[in-house]
């Protein structure tokens, strides 16, 4: 049983640093918005407008908030994951920063921190952690495509598959 586990922890190491999300990759952005909201429709627009020139560098995932309970709680957690009282939207998470409410001041501070995001290799990763999280823990259908938007956060499924395979071998 030993080797197994040996073997187990020789596979992900082989395969996990692969994996781990380096600075080339999209940086995840997290918008959530209500249905309806002028603000939403305006940055909606705005992401639109920059993504040709932007568009490698950010995958935008947009949560809407108003007439959905569960994104709205999970809103809600990841505002206290970043220390925020949100009062708003959207609410706009890019790495470890987030933006309440969206305007033409709002628009260079957000195109700074993807590229600042982008070309950092230690990326902030709370509001990926507690999404992942808060989507484990009230039983979400997690899809490919949920999994895909995740991969800024992908090594922290690995780290805790290590620690399982780790414990179960000593």
């Amino acid at each position: 049983m030993k080797k197994l586990y040996f073997y187990l922890i020789i596979l992900v190491l082989i395969f996990v640093p692969n994996m781990i999300v380096d600075a080339a990759s999209p940086v995840l952005i997290y918008e959530f918005y209500g249905n309806g909201c002028p603000h939403c429709t305006n940055s909606f627009v705005w992401f639109d407008y920059i993504e040709e020139e932007y568009g490698n560098y950010f995958d935008l995932v947009k949560l809407e908030v108003w007439y959905n309970q569960d994104n709205s709680k999970l809103m809600m957690e990841v505002g206290k994951a970043l220390g925020d009282n949100v009062s708003g939207v959207p609410y706009i998470v890019v790495g470890d920063k987030s933006f309440i409410g969206f305007g033409e001041t709002s628009k260079k501070e957000i195109l700074d921190q993807i590229l600042l995001e982008y070309e950092n290799i230690n990326r902030g990763t709370k509001a990926s952690k507690t999404i992942y999280d808060y989507k484990i823990k009230n039983g979400f259908n997690i899809n490919s495509k949920f999994i895909t938007n995740i991969s800024n956060s992908i090594y922290i499924v690995f780290d805790n598959v290590m620690d399982n395979v780790i414990n179960k071998a000593r």
